[in-house]
């Protein structure tokens, strides 16, 4: 979280989910941040409704398996 991704709350619709997308792939390879370990790191960045959605994506699944979603 040092390298400051943008966070996401889904309120900006495509347009701003395809920009955070952007973001954080940039923010991916300036941090050099494994693949195993991406799903994690941007979930951390999730806010709002779609923090809501990944909580509920993580009681049915597990952490495990979600954070294991490619």
């Amino acid at each position: 979280m040092d390298c400051r991704p943008s966070t996401f709350s889904g309120t900006k619709g495509a347009v701003g989910l395809l920009h955070w997308f952007e973001k954080l792939e940039s923010v991916f390879e300036m941090c050099e941040c494994p693949e195993a370990r991406r799903v994690m790191y941007a979930t951390g960045t999730l806010e709002c409704i779609t923090l809501t959605w990944w909580n509920a994506q993580v009681q049915i699944l597990g952490l495990a398996a979600a954070n294991a979603t490619p």
